[in-house]
This record gives C-alpha cells, sequence and structure tokens, in this order.
C-alpha cells in the first residue's frame, strides 16, 4: 500500500527524493553551458602547431592576487595547485601569441569566446559550488564537439581555460561583480 504522508512522498524524510530533484535540475543547467567553440578550437589549433616558437615572460599575468580571485570564485586549492604545476608555464607563450600583430585574426576569435563565456559563466554560475566545474563542463562542450580536429591538443583546452581565468578574462575579479 502506498503510503499517503505527503511530507515522506515530497521528500521531507526521505533524503533520496529531495536530492535526485536537486541532482536533476543541476545537470540540466550544466548542460546549458553552451557557446560557440569553434573560434576557441581554432586559436588551441594554431596556437599548439606554433607553440615551440614563441617566447614568454609571465612576470607580468597577475591583474589581482590569483589566491584572492580563487577565494571570491570558489577555485579550491587543490584545483589551483595543478594549475601551476601542470599549465602556467605555458600562459606567457599565450600572452605573446595573442598580443603579436601577426595573429590578430586568433586575437579576435580569442577575445569573442571570451566575451561569450563571460556572460554564460554568470548566468550559469550558481548552478555549479566550485570553479573547477565550470572549467570541467567547458573542456567536456569543447573536446566533445570537436574530437577529431582537436584530439591531439586536448591537453591545450585545459592551458587555455585556466589562461582566461588567471588572466581575468572569465571569473569575478572582485567581490562586487
Amino acid at each position: 500500500m502506498l503510503n499517503s504522508n505527503k511530507q515522506d512522498i515530497a521528500g521531507d524524510h526521505n533524503q533520496q527524493a529531495g536530492h535526485d530533484i536537486i541532482n536533476i535540475n543541476l545537470r540540466e543547467h550544466r548542460k546549458a553551458l553552451t557557446f560557440y567553440e569553434e573560434d576557441i578550437k581554432d586559436v588551441i589549433i594554431y596556437f599548439s602547431r606554433n607553440i615551440n616558437y614563441i617566447d614568454g615572460n609571465i612576470d607580468d599575468m597577475k591583474k589581482i592576487p590569483l589566491e584572492e580571485k580563487n577565494e571570491i570564485n570558489g577555485l579550491s586549492e587543490d584545483y589551483f595547485e595543478i594549475i601551476k604545476e601542470d599549465f602556467m608555464e605555458y600562459f606567457a607563450k599565450i600572452d605573446t601569441f595573442l598580443k603579436d600583430p601577426k595573429n590578430v585574426e586568433y586575437l579576435e576569435m580569442y577575445q569573442g569566446t571570451v566575451g561569450e563565456l563571460k556572460h554564460k559563466i554568470t548566468i550559469r554560475r550558481k548552478y555549479y559550488e566550485y570553479f573547477e566545474e565550470i572549467f570541467e563542463d567547458l573542456y567536456d562542450y569543447i573536446f566533445k564537439r570537436n574530437k577529431k580536429e582537436i584530439k591531439s591538443e586536448k591537453g591545450i583546452i585545459w592551458v587555455f581555460l585556466h589562461y582566461m581565468y588567471c588572466n581575468c578574462d572569465i571569473g569575478k575579479k572582485c567581490k562586487e561583480e
């Protein structure tokens, strides 16, 4: 016989019922974090094919202390350690690459992607507890839609996403944003 107590059905005493609803809603909203990824794919491919010819110095990269930015955006210390250890060494090269006048077409594509991501992330931010979850969804979206063309450069996707964040192109820069 079915339990006619509405509280049990609604999930007040059934932990699983409430969690199912929340998790389903979060998944639906995370899928909605989509954007025109073709431009960043082209930038990534071109950059990765020319990375060995690009010099760069990381000294002028920081806009605000990254530890402060991480706190504001909810990026965990553990995840930031991965960024520092595995990806920051490429940031100066990306910076040099984007500032080179011969790459103005790629700079425009990069800026277009950043502009779109700023809006999408701001709109959907409440559905993510940690910023690294945003990175994961963006990476998955770019890679899944471009598997054939970008498979050998898939590691550079992470580099560009983390560069965007550390360069203050995406993510909040102050608490008031």
